[in-house]
């Protein structure tokens, strides 16, 4: 296996769940090199010679990984997903949830590539869009999404403030407290922070 490929699939090593374009493959991989071409690319004042070079080598390093990609979707490590703007490909990975590959045919150690079981939920349609963003990934799963703590069986604001504290270590989206006025009733004159 040759270094471009062990380096593609370390991308989808890293991050197993994500849908990856040609071009970002491209920037991660021969970044030096296409950061002349955005540079080049981007300057107004650049000649024509200077900017059909840079689009030439743009092409170049596309049709570069292009190659290994194809050959990775060949042996069905990865698949396209879907074709974006004048063509770009969109690639992930044929894994399903839980599932594991071991690739040994590489010259270093052999890559484990681990896809972890993610909740079918709405959000990762918005996700793989890039509108949202999940924030400590690795514990997504280990922790509720919401929950609802009714008030009214809570006795003081001491006892519903230790409740509050040790649900939001558990919890990675919303905390609804319902019938709140209640606490607040019986505890009108003490000080009550949160």
């Amino acid at each position: 296996m040759q270094e471009t490929e062990y380096a593609i699939l370390e991308l989808f090593r890293k991050n197993p769940n994500v849908e990856v374009s040609t071009t970002d493959i491209v920037k991660s991989i021969e970044s030096e090199e296409y950061s002349k071409v955005t540079e080049a690319l981007d300057d107004r004042f650049t000649s024509q010679q200077k900017l059909k070079a840079a689009k030439r080598l743009k092409a170049q390093l596309h049709r570069k990984v292009l190659y290994y990609l194809n050959k990775l979707v060949s042996d069905s490590i990865i698949h396209v997903s879907r074709e974006g703007k004048k063509g770009e490909k969109f690639f992930v990975l044929t894994l399903e949830a839980g599932e594991e590959m071991t690739l040994s045919r590489i010259r270093r150690r052999p890559i484990t590539i681990v896809k972890p079981n993610m909740p079918a939920m709405p959000i990762e349609g918005y996700e793989q869009k890039g509108i949202i963003h999940r924030l400590e990934a690795p514990t997504w799963i280990d922790r509720l999404n919401s929950i609802i703590i009714d008030c009214g069986m809570l006795e003081e604001s001491s006892q519903a403030n230790k409740t509050i504290n040790t649900c939001f270590l558990n919890i990675n989206d919303a905390l609804c407290l319902n019938n709140f006025e209640k606490i607040i009733s019986k505890d009108v004159t003490s000080a009550i922070t949160f």
